[in-house]
């Protein structure tokens, strides 16, 4: 992992050109002098957090905005290397997690025939989205029974209880997307 300050450094860097502003402009809406924005930017000074909650105020930004390495712009994730969050008969694998750059996380779900998965409700707003490329998945949303067959895809709000099943007589294979609007 990246050094805090040198982390901080490039993301105030990448911010302050992101919206065209020289360091002078930095300096006159955080309140901070332009000496310390450019040793902070070079990664020569450790800001307080008195320093980095002035620049955040100023920018109108969050804290972990800044100390936050940003995504890579490529990532790739092996199967090897899901995060398996549930086994057997219901197997539940996390590929993507949600971070503060991105508002979603993506799952595998490999069901057994009969298994099933309850789930509890998501917050408000919170958006679920189900691929099935093999089998079928019975979702279940509010009392409604939606089949999700071979190819197809549901997309549903996810602030209620929900449980997946399959039903059939093969393995169910599938995707899941989970959209969290605000982090």
């Amino acid at each position: 992992m990246d050094n805090i300050t040198n982390v901080i450094a490039a993301n105030l860097q990448a911010i302050r050109k992101e919206r065209q502003m020289t360091l002078s402009d930095l300096a006159d809406v955080t309140g901070v002098s332009k000496s310390m924005l450019g040793e902070i930017e070079r990664g020569t000074s450790n800001p307080t957090i008195t320093v980095l909650w002035k620049i955040t105020t100023g920018l109108k930004i969050s804290i972990s905005h800044l100390i936050h390495a940003q995504a890579a712009s490529c990532q790739m994730v092996k199967e090897n290397d899901w995060r398996i969050l549930h086994e057997d008969p219901a197997n539940i694998s996390m590929i993507f997690e949600c971070d503060h750059t991105r508002n979603f996380e993506v799952y595998h779900m490999e069901f057994q025939p009969g298994s099933e998965h309850p789930s509890t409700s998501h917050d408000k707003g919170v958006v679920e989205y189900i691929m099935t490329y093999e089998g079928a998945f019975t979702i279940i949303v509010d009392a409604n029974s939606f089949q999700v067959d071979k190819g197809d895809s549901l997309l549903f709000e996810a602030d209620n209880p929900h449980s997946y099943r399959n039903d059939g007589d093969v393995v169910a294979r599938g995707y899941s997307i989970i959209y969290y609007p605000q982090i």
